[in-house]
């Protein structure tokens, strides 16, 4: 009995360490979004502390929809493209227009870099198929 009460507070520990450990990389990328938009777009302590918070409730409400199973992927994808639009509406209350601005250009140029990479990969994955399928001929 003892044995069984000592796995089921080491199966309580795993979980809470892990449910802290996922929180502590929410708040780590709410922290490194907020810097890094501290330090392109030049805020002052005001804005920083209300980027700051924003960035956490939309980081901790995507990892909510993230890891809900009853979801599917496309409606994931709706509902976290959601709060991003929502985040921005709310940026335009905390940011100057040339912030905003500037904000904006950056994004473009992320979702730019982003489908690059896609379709290099892409191109690459397209590639190393027919290899493999000459090593199966032989």
């Amino acid at each position: 009995m003892k044995m069984l009460n000592v796995l089921f507070v080491g199966i309580a520990l795993m979980i809470g360490t892990t449910s802290a450990s996922a929180q502590e990389t929410v708040q780590e990328r709410a922290d490194m979004h907020t810097k890094q938009m501290t330090k392109t777009l030049a805020l002052s302590s005001d804005q920083t502390s209300k980027v700051a918070e924003l960035n956490l409730g939309v980081a901790n409400k995507n990892e909510v929809i993230r890891n809900d199973v009853n979801l599917t992927p496309d409606r994931k994808k709706e509902y976290i493209k959601g709060n991003l639009d929502g985040r921005k509406i709310q940026l335009q209350m905390i940011l100057t227009p040339e912030q905003y601005s500037k904000f904006e250009e950056q994004e473009a140029n992320r979702i730019e870099n982003k489908a690059e990479k896609k379709e290099k990969k892409e191109k690459k994955q397209n590639t190393i198929q027919p290899n493999i399928e000459i090593l199966e001929e032989l």
